[in-house]
């Protein structure tokens, strides 16, 4: 399981790369699968992100909060890479966390 903090939300989706490098050094397409999505926002926004975080997949760019995913077939030394869209049928990210 890892957890994510976030310092920017949206209302939209977030999508996960994982990529690992070949023999030669050079990147592999990303073969993991991220799943069991859960957000959580704090009641308190930017600047302070206080409080408990309550259940909630909207976003806006100044509320704070944390995201719990499940990661397979992961050995824990790849490195995660999430990006955040304003919506499905945004092509850029917003937000990009390493």
């Amino acid at each position: 399981m890892l957890t994510l903090l976030l310092a920017l939300g949206a209302a939209g989706s977030a999508t996960l790369s994982v990529a690992a490098p070949n023999g030669d050094g050079s990147p592999v397409p990303p073969q993991h699968t991220a799943s069991g999505w859960l957000f959580y926002k704090f009641p308190t926004g930017q600047p302070g992100c206080a409080g408990v975080g309550i259940n909630n997949q909207f976003f806006k760019r100044n509320d704070c909060g944390f995201a719990v995913f499940a990661l397979s077939d992961t050995d824990g030394t790849e490195d995660v890479e999430v990006r955040f869209y304003e919506s499905p049928e945004a092509t850029q990210p917003f937000a990009t966390t390493p």
